[in-house]
């Protein structure tokens, strides 16, 4: 009986850690994986909490297995500092640290310890989790007692902690293909999946950023410089965020940040401190014309969906990016030089040619209603887009190769190009462009002037 009841208990154990391995490679939440694995944990160590804690940065608490219930936590609600002395003393330990009076063990932080006495757990076994020989985290097992651990019982549960550390990595390794191999940060799913869990909160924000001349630096000094760019704006981005935000590129020159639980003034500086860094960053780039332009969205304001805070954020962006150029092409009418804002408007408005303007990188920011009509194509349908939306494929590369030339030497360009209306038939173009400057020589955009020489 006694043989058959260890190979029972035996198989319990197997199957329970095999259903942890399941969630490393079937969760898609962080969340469902730490609770699931708190949860079997506990249950096969028979002792009153489980506490997984991982290392970003911070020590963070993120989830606490009880008898009752298994909590959740966000990754700032208990975080504590963990220094490079921490990480050899935990480095050194055989299998772990076992506290028999939590109130006054040494190896425990204030913040923590205060957590653990409102669970009423009077002692613990708190076990490193090592990967590549650094420490990532920490599991604790807590009991509302002092039991009687033995060398081969504490040998155990370090054995099911480097269990859970090796589930863990397995399930951030799956996850590292929601990451952004250059900038370290959440790629468009990987942003998705998060949001999944930031819509709980009930009220939040969305900035989206945009960084103004990543194709003029690509042109000028090449792609390396241009990647380098990116990594050095998320780096700006984690300066700017605190431990609440979650960061992703989202596109090629685009990062969006989401910040669950900020009410919008917090967003209103948040945005400030973002172009503080950034403003910083492109101080250092000597003699290039960089820039980012945020539009942001707030839930429950601007509404729920996530793809309906991405489109009101990426509007109010190109918005505001349509704005300054217009500053630039207009002033106060009583300043000789410059035309008065409402001839510029009505010029726009009432102008048989197309007018298309783009940002220095060349995505459309605004067109006029002829331009509309031209194309086929909505102002809705424009923004963010180049403007080979239209390209029929028919004009000579050579001619884009000498507009771009011209337009870096000179600032401007006229010539012909042969487009393609939404409704596909093709028509001639006769295409002036100027490349827009403001008062310190910093390029803000391009304007097109078209006209139809077919019918």
């Amino acid at each position: 009986m006694a043989e058959r009841a260890r190979v029972d208990q035996y198989a319990a154990l197997v199957q329970a850690l095999e259903s942890v391995g399941l969630k490393a490679v079937g969760s898609h939440q962080e969340e469902d994986f730490l609770a699931h694995m708190a949860d079997t944990l506990r249950r096969q160590v028979g002792c009153d909490v489980v506490i997984v804690r991982l290392l970003e940065r911070y020590i963070q608490t993120r989830v606490v297995a009880t008898v009752d219930a298994v909590d959740i936590l966000a990754p700032d609600e208990l975080m504590e500092p963990f220094s490079e002395d921490d990480q050899q003393s935990w480095l050194s330990l055989k299998d772990g640290t076992f506290c028999t009076d939590i109130r006054n063990s040494p190896h425990i932080k204030p913040a923590f310890r205060r957590h653990a006495l409102r669970l009423g757990i009077q002692s613990g076994f708190t076990a490193p989790l090592i990967r590549d020989h650094e420490i990532c985290g920490q599991i604790v097992f807590g009991w509302k007692y002092v039991p009687e651990l033995d060398t081969a019982t504490r040998t155990w549960l370090r054995k099911l902690s480097d269990y859970a550390c090796l589930m863990t990595t397995v399930f951030y390794l799956r996850k590292a293909a929601e990451c952004d191999a250059l900038t370290g940060l959440l790629n468009r799913s990987g942003l998705c999946r998060r949001w999944e869990v930031c819509q709980r909160a009930p009220q939040g924000v969305l900035l989206y950023a945009d960084v103004d001349g990543l194709q003029s630096l690509t042109h000028q000094r090449g792609r390396l410089a241009a990647d380098d760019l990116l990594r050095q704006t998320a780096q700006a981005l984690r300066r700017a965020c605190d431990s609440r935000a979650i960061l992703s590129r989202y596109g090629r020159d685009e990062f969006v940040v989401v910040v669950p639980g900020m009410e919008r003034r917090d967003a209103n500086r948040l945005h400030m401190a973002i172009m503080r860094e950034f403003r910083a960053l492109a101080a250092r780039s000597h003699g290039l014309s960089l820039g980012l332009t945020i539009g942001m969205a707030a839930w429950p304001e601007d509404g729920m969906g996530f793809n309906n805070l991405i489109e009101r954020a990426d509007r109010r962006m190109y918005e505001k990016k349509w704005r300054r150029i217009a500053s630039y092409l207009t002033r106060r009418a009583d300043r000789t030089g410059w035309l008065p804002e409402g001839l510029v408007r009505s010029w726009l408005a009432e102008s048989p040619d197309g007018v298309i303007v783009t940002d220095p990188d060349q995505k459309v920011i605004y067109i006029n209603p002829a331009y509309r009509r031209m194309t086929g194509y909505a102002l809705e349908e424009w923004l963010g887009k180049r403007p080979s939306l239209v390209a029929s494929g028919k004009t000579p590369a050579e001619v884009y190769e000498e507009m771009w030339y011209h337009l870096q030497l000179e600032g401007a360009w006229v010539g012909r190009v042969i487009n393609r209306r939404r409704s596909g038939e093709e028509w001639t173009s006769y295409l002036s462009i100027t490349r827009l400057v403001d008062d310190k020589g910093t390029v803000v955009g391009y304007m097109g002037i078209a006209r139809e020489i077919t019918g």
